[in-house]
């Protein structure tokens, strides 16, 4: 890897540093800027800031955008390591939602009462 692509992925990780405001969480966005598509990553950060200014984040801004990402993860079948598929709740233990169907509706639903 050059030294342009180190530092297009570290101002990223950074970008979604600065978003989530977890500092503990550095070496998953590092993580995610290596192995998922940067357009991915725009599009979660960019859900995340609007359900900020919205105020409907019912967790912290981190928790909501790794939420995003492990269902794209999922969609895109992209291996994101051990870790990753050992918390991956199995199918029957998934709850069937009922109206919710967005990760930024499922966020949402504490804050306005759905459940």
């Amino acid at each position: 890897m050059d030294k342009s692509t180190r530092e297009k992925r570290e101002y990223l990780a950074n970008r979604i540093l600065e978003t989530c405001r977890d500092k503990q969480s550095l070496a998953f966005y590092r993580k995610v800027v290596r192995l998922l598509p940067e357009t991915a990553i725009h599009e979660a950060l960019s859900q995340v800031k609007e359900a900020e200014q919205l105020g409907r984040i019912r967790e912290r801004p981190g928790a909501m955008f790794t939420d995003l990402i492990k269902r794209k993860v999922n969609e895109l079948g992209i291996d994101f390591g051990k870790e990753y598929k050992e918390s991956k709740p199995q199918p029957e233990a998934i709850r069937e939602s009922h109206e919710i169907s967005t990760p930024t509706e499922v966020m949402m639903a504490g804050r306005m009462g759905r459940r």
